[in-house]
């Protein structure tokens, strides 16, 4: 028999490599009591992972951001629009609306 630590190091290590990972194989290996106590506490390790990406996601949407923004002020872009090299109000608009669509704040 295998103690909860030790089953939830496992599933940690295996998760956080990028491993597949059956939670199945320990119930055999574990009294019901623990297997359902490591069934619980899985639960609460995807949560820190899914953290994790949220927050990669989160870097990647503000450089995505960032990018957008600086698109406004290149006067090389929107030379074709004005004298002055700034985009206009519409196609402002434009770049604001296909941002959104891309990228809805859910």
């Amino acid at each position: 028999m295998i103690s909860v630590e030790k089953a939830l190091s496992i599933y940690t290590d295996h998760i956080t490599n990028g491993l597949s990972f059956d939670v199945n194989d320990f119930h055999d290996k574990m009294i019901e009591e623990d297997y359902e106590e490591f069934l619980g506490l899985t639960e609460f390790t995807d949560l820190v992972l899914d953290t994790k990406d949220i927050s990669r996601y989160q870097t990647i949407f503000e450089e995505l951001n960032a990018l957008k923004e600086s698109v406004y002020d290149m006067p090389s872009v929107a030379n074709f629009r004005t004298d002055k090299g700034s985009p206009t109000d519409e196609a402002q608009k434009t770049i604001d609306k296909i941002f959104d669509e891309e990228f809805k704040d859910e």
